[in-house]
């Protein structure tokens, strides 16, 4: 038993030894930058103006600054103004750092139904949304000074009720945005829409169409233009026909320019409607003066059929000439 006690003594007396040459120093470089070594101790020690405690500083207005070991003034104490801050001054008597005139460090020196003791600025601000003037207010803001209140620019927002009904507010960017649905004006709209300043929605234009019913009766509405246009068969005007054709503006349709022709009902006896050209032109045999028949033919009139037709200049007798006689001395229709 007495043999562990011993040991134990031991090794507690080398652990001591080992703390106490831990501790020692044999130049500066093994002491802490605030600290020097007492070479006749081995010891690191003070060096002169640094400190480890109050009691170091041997001032009852300075402490012991504990990360940079150096003694400062108290809070708020001071011998000269030098010693305090830049908004304050060293105030006699007590030797207390006060605000200098203008300044504050406290709420209770301001107007307190709109100011505080600004934290940064150390001087009596207006209250956030309160202000003197345009720079107490946000960049989306102005001042309104008989109130002395932050109100929101045009078309700027702090909240929904700042917006106009038709608007609401982006509260991220501070700006009155469009509800959905709804216009400010015609650049809102499609192409095929205006803004009315009432609903202020987007309806149809006057010109345009959305379904049939706001089209005239020979119009039907185009879905992809939201544009009347004329029916299959009708027009509205003459680029809605063929070259050959006009519009009738009574009609709405589509009739043959003077000279031209859809069928053979306009055109003379003798002639038929070319589908081609869409105008009239001779029936084969058939004609209506000497120059539309052969060198050595001429124009007739034929009893048989009621038309003029294209016969022989040369006759041997009456039956070459039809509904005529032959001039047998001349051989040539009478």
């Amino acid at each position: 038993m007495k043999k562990v006690i011993i040991a134990v003594l031991i090794l507690a007396f080398v652990f001591v030894l080992a703390g106490c040459l831990s501790r020692g120093c044999t130049s500066d470089k093994n002491c802490k930058e605030w600290q020097l070594c007492d070479m006749a101790k081995k010891a690191c020690v003070l060096r002169e103006g640094y400190c480890t405690a109050e009691a170091d500083c041997n001032d009852t207005m300075k402490t012991c600054d504990l990360e940079t070991h150096l003694c400062d003034y108290k809070k708020d104490k001071c011998r000269t103004d030098g010693d305090c801050e830049a908004w304050q001054a060293c105030r006699e008597g007590d030797s207390s750092c006060v605000p200098r005139l203008g300044f504050c460090n406290s709420d209770t020196m301001c107007d307190g139904n709109f100011e505080y003791c600004s934290p940064l600025k150390h001087k009596c601000s207006p209250k956030p949304g309160n202000c003197l003037d345009q720079f107490d207010c946000e960049s989306w803001q102005f001042c309104n000074t008989e109130e002395k209140k932050c109100a929101p620019l045009s078309g700027k927002c702090a909240l929904e009720i700042d917006c106009r009904g038709w608007q609401t507010c982006d509260t991220q960017n501070h700006t009155c945005i469009l509800r959905v649905g709804f216009c400010n004006n015609d650049i809102d709209c499609l192409d095929w829409q205006q803004c009315d300043q009432t609903l202020k929605r987007c309806v149809v234009r006057p010109t345009n169409c959305v379904d049939d019913t706001a089209c005239k009766e020979w119009q039907v509405c185009n879905p992809q233009t939201n544009n009347c246009q004329a029916k299959n068969d009708f027009c509205d005007d003459n680029a809605n026909c063929d070259s050959w054709e006009n519009c009738e503006p009574n009609t709405h349709s589509c009739i043959p320019r003077a000279g031209y022709c859809s069928d053979n009902s306009v055109c003379a006896p003798w002639q038929v409607c070319d589908g081609t050209s869409h105008m009239c032109v001779l029936r084969g045999g058939y004609c209506g003066k000497n120059s539309d028949c052969s060198y050595n033919e001429r124009c007739e009139f034929s009893a048989g059929t009621s038309q003029y037709r294209c016969v022989s200049a040369v006759c041997g007798g009456d039956a070459d000439c039809p509904g005529s006689t032959c001039d047998m001395e001349r051989h040539v229709c009478r």
